[in-house]
């Protein structure tokens, strides 16, 4: 949500208890820090047990809200609740700063770029340099092996769903979510935890288990139709392979394979490069961000790392490595 937005929900209670229970539903928006952002009581009634009770609407305005925040939505009755979170970024973004130069290719222009010093955003393309897992039902161990990371072939489908059953069942694209630094001031404007939530679902993509059940053998046609029902989306994100890097090298934004591989993979990372500096995102922070805050503010967060005295990449990756892992063509 933005801070132009009206947060809205329809409030249900599933009741599965002996009785019959009175209830006096209240709900609240807090902040991480529990300042109250509203509140609001719902017209008091049974909740009948057996059932699935509609118990009212809540809604908002988010207007005053210190965006961009992470809030908490409570809602209570009956001696019970539960609680979400919720995303709220700001509604205009500033332009870009001047002093960082946005490459979306590892080409000899970026590579000048950096030999003479320059900081380089560098945005991955999620569509190219991937390694892509054919699908098989039991196959062989040989499967899931990962290649070297090479020219055209350098990195792992991205993906919000975790795997479905397991890779031995069903070779998949095989990665659990992700673990990042949260206090790393390159997110410090994108308000995370360390493990991935919903607001990174449109960033990585394949948030419903479409892919899944096609892997699965299920025919193509119920796997679009879940994909057009949930909205999703492809070519959001990839994960870079990074096995040829020193143990103590750590992505800001990792993504956790699955232990069948258990591969060091990544979305975004930095490193030096001779005199320049490098900051790799493989995440599509480029299309309709007039539709997408949560992207629209990452974008925000990294540019506004890369231009600042901060950024300050501690280890240095070889010209060469590099072009393996970054070179998104053959």
């Amino acid at each position: 949500l933005t801070t132009a937005d009206t947060f809205t929900a329809v409030a249900q209670i599933s009741h599965f208890g002996p009785r019959n229970l009175p209830a006096e539903p209240e709900w609240s928006i807090t902040d991480e820090r529990g300042k109250r952002i509203a509140k609001g009581k719902l017209p008091p009634l049974t909740l009948e047990t057996g059932r699935v009770t509609t118990i009212g609407e809540l809604k908002a305005a988010l207007a005053d809200v210190a965006a961009p925040a992470r809030l908490l939505v409570t809602l209570g009755a009956a001696g019970t609740m539960n609680t979400w979170n919720i995303w709220v970024y700001p509604a205009n973004q500033p332009p870009p700063p001047p002093n960082v130069r946005i490459a979306h290719s590892f080409d000899q222009a970026t590579r000048d770029a950096l030999a003479v010093g320059e900081r380089v955003l560098l945005f991955s393309s999620p569509k190219e340099g991937l390694i892509v897992p054919p699908n098989a039902f039991f196959g062989p161990d040989n499967l899931r092996v990962m290649p070297p990371a090479q020219p055209g072939m350098n990195a792992v489908i991205g993906s919000f769903m975790p795997t479905f059953w397991n890779m031995r069942l069903f070779n998949q694209i095989g990665t659990l979510g992700l673990l990042c630094d949260p206090k790393h001031p390159a997110l410090a404007e994108f308000p995370t935890e360390k493990h991935s939530d919903w607001q990174w679902a449109d960033l990585l993509g394949r948030f419903s288990a479409a892919y899944s059940f096609e892997v699965a053998g299920a025919p193509k046609s119920y796997a679009d139709a879940l994909a057009n029902y949930a909205g999703d989306v492809i070519n959001r994100s990839k994960a870079i392979v990074l096995d040829e890097t020193p143990p103590d090298f750590r992505p800001i934004v990792q993504v956790i394979d699955n232990y069948e591989r258990n591969s060091k993979l990544g979305s975004i990372f930095e490193t030096r490069v001779g005199a320049g500096k490098l900051f790799v995102c493989a995440l599509d922070l480029d299309t309709d961000l007039a539709k997408r805050p949560a992207a629209r503010q990452l974008r925000k967060s990294l540019l506004d790392y890369v231009a600042s005295a901060k950024f300050a990449p501690r280890h240095e990756r070889s010209l060469e490595l590099l072009k393996n892992i970054l070179t998104t063509s053959p």
